[in-house]
Protein backbone atom coordinates (compact mmCIF):
# COMPACT_ATOMS: atom_id res chain seq x y z
CA UNK A 1 0.00 0.00 0.00
CA UNK A 2 1.23 3.33 -0.66
CA UNK A 3 -0.24 6.73 -0.77
CA UNK A 4 -0.75 8.67 -4.04
CA UNK A 5 -2.97 12.49 -3.76
CA UNK A 6 -3.74 11.58 0.00
CA UNK A 7 -5.59 8.43 -1.50
CA UNK A 8 -4.39 4.15 -0.44
CA UNK A 9 -3.66 2.45 -3.19
CA UNK A 10 -3.16 -1.07 -3.17
CA UNK A 11 0.22 -2.35 -4.60
CA UNK A 12 -0.28 -5.55 -6.38
CA UNK A 13 1.54 -8.67 -4.78
CA UNK A 14 3.53 -9.28 -7.81
CA UNK A 15 4.58 -5.70 -8.16
CA UNK A 16 5.44 -5.82 -4.10
CA UNK A 17 7.68 -8.68 -4.76
CA UNK A 18 9.42 -7.68 -8.14
CA UNK A 19 10.08 -4.70 -6.32
CA UNK A 20 11.67 -6.95 -2.94
CA UNK A 21 13.96 -8.96 -5.82
CA UNK A 22 15.23 -5.50 -7.62
CA UNK A 23 16.24 -4.07 -3.99
CA UNK A 24 17.62 -7.67 -3.13
CA UNK A 25 20.03 -7.98 -6.26
CA UNK A 26 21.11 -4.37 -5.80
CA UNK A 27 22.55 -4.88 -2.49
CA UNK A 28 23.65 -8.13 -3.34
CA UNK A 29 25.22 -6.67 -6.18
CA UNK A 30 26.68 -3.67 -4.14
CA UNK A 31 28.18 -6.15 -1.64
CA UNK A 32 30.03 -8.42 -3.58
CA UNK A 33 31.47 -5.48 -5.73
CA UNK A 34 32.86 -4.04 -2.69
CA UNK A 35 34.45 -6.98 -1.11
CA UNK A 36 36.17 -7.43 -4.67
CA UNK A 37 37.18 -3.75 -4.74
CA UNK A 38 38.53 -3.79 -0.88
CA UNK A 39 40.52 -6.82 -1.63
CA UNK A 40 43.77 -5.49 -2.61
CA UNK A 41 43.85 -2.89 0.05
CA UNK A 42 43.87 -6.22 2.60
CA UNK A 43 46.22 -7.81 0.37
CA UNK A 44 48.51 -4.80 0.76
CA UNK A 45 48.18 -4.10 4.40
CA UNK A 46 48.04 -8.43 5.40
CA UNK A 47 51.47 -8.39 3.60
CA UNK A 48 53.26 -5.17 5.22
CA UNK A 49 53.07 -7.68 8.22
CA UNK A 50 55.19 -10.21 6.83
CA UNK A 51 58.62 -10.94 5.67
CA UNK A 52 60.00 -11.90 2.36
CA UNK A 53 60.30 -15.70 3.21
CA UNK A 54 56.49 -15.52 4.87
CA UNK A 55 55.14 -13.27 2.00
CA UNK A 56 57.07 -16.21 -0.43
CA UNK A 57 55.26 -19.19 1.33
CA UNK A 58 51.82 -17.70 1.50
CA UNK A 59 51.87 -16.53 -2.65
CA UNK A 60 48.80 -17.96 -3.73
CA UNK A 61 46.90 -19.10 -0.33
CA UNK A 62 44.61 -17.95 1.20
CA UNK A 63 46.82 -16.62 3.75
CA UNK A 64 47.66 -14.05 1.19
CA UNK A 65 45.00 -12.44 2.44
CA UNK A 66 45.44 -12.70 6.35
CA UNK A 67 48.64 -10.75 8.21
CA UNK A 68 51.36 -13.27 9.85
CA UNK A 69 50.33 -13.63 13.37
CA UNK A 70 52.69 -16.26 13.97
CA UNK A 71 54.75 -13.81 14.85
CA UNK A 72 52.98 -10.46 15.72
CA UNK A 73 55.95 -8.87 17.37
CA UNK A 74 57.43 -7.82 14.13
CA UNK A 75 54.41 -6.98 12.12
CA UNK A 76 55.55 -3.33 12.31
CA UNK A 77 59.47 -4.03 10.92
CA UNK A 78 58.70 -2.80 7.73
CA UNK A 79 56.82 -0.09 8.17
CA UNK A 80 60.30 0.85 10.27
CA UNK A 81 62.64 0.96 7.52
CA UNK A 82 60.20 2.93 5.00
CA UNK A 83 59.98 5.66 7.24
CA UNK A 84 63.32 5.34 8.54
CA UNK A 85 65.69 4.38 6.80
CA UNK A 86 64.63 4.67 3.39
CA UNK A 87 62.96 8.19 4.20
CA UNK A 88 59.52 7.88 2.12
CA UNK A 89 58.87 11.52 3.66
CA UNK A 90 61.41 13.02 1.27
CA UNK A 91 59.61 11.18 -1.71
CA UNK A 92 56.21 12.66 -0.22
CA UNK A 93 57.45 16.09 -0.36
CA UNK A 94 58.36 15.64 -3.30
CA UNK A 95 55.79 14.26 -4.90
CA UNK A 96 53.34 17.36 -2.90
CA UNK A 97 55.90 19.77 -4.50
CA UNK A 98 55.23 18.30 -7.94
CA UNK A 99 51.83 18.33 -7.47
CA UNK A 100 51.15 21.40 -6.51
CA UNK A 101 53.11 23.18 -9.25
CA UNK A 102 52.12 21.33 -11.87
CA UNK A 103 48.30 21.78 -11.04
CA UNK A 104 48.38 25.72 -10.60
CA UNK A 105 50.20 25.95 -13.93
CA UNK A 106 47.64 23.59 -15.36
CA UNK A 107 45.29 25.51 -14.46
CA UNK A 108 47.25 28.72 -15.43
CA UNK A 109 48.41 27.98 -19.14
CA UNK A 110 45.37 25.47 -19.67
CA UNK A 111 42.90 27.57 -18.45
CA UNK A 112 43.83 30.78 -20.40
CA UNK A 113 44.37 28.82 -23.44
CA UNK A 114 40.56 27.30 -23.54
CA UNK A 115 39.33 31.06 -22.30
CA UNK A 116 40.82 31.97 -25.75
CA UNK A 117 39.85 29.46 -27.70
CA UNK A 118 36.24 29.88 -26.32
CA UNK A 119 35.47 33.24 -26.47
CA UNK A 120 38.03 35.47 -28.83
CA UNK A 121 37.24 34.91 -32.64
CA UNK A 122 40.92 33.95 -33.71
CA UNK A 123 42.12 33.03 -37.76
CA UNK A 124 42.41 29.42 -37.84
CA UNK A 125 40.68 28.48 -34.52
CA UNK A 126 38.94 25.42 -36.35
CA UNK A 127 42.26 24.09 -37.09
CA UNK A 128 43.81 24.26 -33.33
CA UNK A 129 40.35 22.73 -31.79
CA UNK A 130 41.05 19.61 -34.32
CA UNK A 131 44.86 19.21 -33.29
CA UNK A 132 43.30 19.38 -29.59
CA UNK A 133 40.77 16.87 -29.97
CA UNK A 134 43.36 14.16 -32.30
CA UNK A 135 45.81 14.87 -29.67
CA UNK A 136 43.30 13.86 -27.04
CA UNK A 137 43.32 10.07 -28.24
CA UNK A 138 46.91 9.81 -27.67
CA UNK A 139 48.08 8.13 -24.51
CA UNK A 140 50.16 10.29 -21.88
CA UNK A 141 51.78 7.30 -21.31
CA UNK A 142 53.41 6.77 -24.23
CA UNK A 143 54.55 10.37 -24.55
CA UNK A 144 55.97 11.05 -20.72
CA UNK A 145 59.68 9.14 -21.36
CA UNK A 146 59.90 11.39 -25.08
CA UNK A 147 58.87 14.77 -23.52
CA UNK A 148 61.00 14.75 -20.38
CA UNK A 149 63.98 13.90 -23.14
CA UNK A 150 63.34 16.38 -25.54
CA UNK A 151 62.84 19.07 -22.65
CA UNK A 152 65.94 18.09 -21.26
CA UNK A 153 67.74 18.52 -24.67
CA UNK A 154 66.18 21.27 -25.91
CA UNK A 155 66.87 23.53 -22.33
CA UNK A 156 70.44 22.09 -22.10
CA UNK A 157 69.03 20.89 -18.45
CA UNK A 158 71.80 18.87 -15.71
CA UNK A 159 71.44 17.05 -12.66
CA UNK A 160 69.59 18.95 -10.16
CA UNK A 161 67.70 20.96 -12.80
CA UNK A 162 66.32 18.40 -14.93
CA UNK A 163 63.38 18.09 -12.62
CA UNK A 164 62.27 20.98 -15.08
CA UNK A 165 62.08 18.09 -17.70
CA UNK A 166 59.27 16.44 -15.35
CA UNK A 167 57.61 19.51 -14.57
CA UNK A 168 57.14 21.88 -17.49
CA UNK A 169 55.41 18.81 -20.15
CA UNK A 170 52.31 17.93 -17.56
CA UNK A 171 51.39 21.38 -17.25
CA UNK A 172 50.28 21.79 -21.14
CA UNK A 173 47.33 19.38 -21.30
CA UNK A 174 45.63 18.98 -24.35
CA UNK A 175 42.47 17.50 -22.29
CA UNK A 176 42.44 20.03 -19.83
CA UNK A 177 42.48 22.99 -22.81
CA UNK A 178 39.02 20.89 -24.55
CA UNK A 179 37.45 20.69 -20.93
CA UNK A 180 37.85 24.72 -20.43
CA UNK A 181 37.02 25.15 -23.92
CA UNK A 182 33.44 23.15 -22.91
CA UNK A 183 32.97 25.05 -20.05
CA UNK A 184 33.30 28.39 -20.54
CA UNK A 185 31.34 28.00 -23.63
CA UNK A 186 28.39 27.51 -21.26
CA UNK A 187 29.05 30.51 -19.10
CA UNK A 188 26.91 33.22 -20.29
CA UNK A 189 28.78 36.74 -21.94
CA UNK A 190 26.58 38.59 -20.36
CA UNK A 191 29.55 38.58 -16.69
CA UNK A 192 31.87 39.44 -19.58
CA UNK A 193 30.33 42.25 -21.07
CA UNK A 194 29.25 43.59 -17.24
CA UNK A 195 32.64 43.28 -15.95
CA UNK A 196 33.93 45.29 -19.16
CA UNK A 197 31.50 47.46 -18.55
CA UNK A 198 33.17 48.10 -15.51
CA UNK A 199 36.50 49.33 -16.97
CA UNK A 200 38.20 45.25 -16.34
CA UNK A 201 40.61 44.35 -18.64
CA UNK A 202 40.36 40.66 -20.29
CA UNK A 203 43.47 39.27 -17.67
CA UNK A 204 40.65 40.66 -14.94
CA UNK A 205 37.84 39.31 -16.18
CA UNK A 206 39.36 35.76 -16.58
CA UNK A 207 40.74 35.90 -13.23
CA UNK A 208 38.09 37.51 -11.54
CA UNK A 209 35.01 36.22 -13.13
CA UNK A 210 35.90 33.16 -15.62
CA UNK A 211 38.06 31.13 -12.66
CA UNK A 212 35.74 31.93 -10.16
CA UNK A 213 32.65 30.84 -12.22
CA UNK A 214 34.87 27.88 -12.80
Amino acid sequence: MKIKDNEFVLLKPEVNKRKITKTVIYYLVGIILSITFIFPLIYMLATSTKTEEVYANNAGTIMMFLPDFSNIGSWFDNYKVVFGEIGIWKYALNTFAYAAIVITFNILVNGLAGYVLSKFHLPGKKFFLFVILFLIVVPVETSMIPLYSVVKVLLGLKQNLSIMAVILPPIISVFNIYLFIQFFQSIPKDYEEAARIDGASRFRVFFEVIVPLS
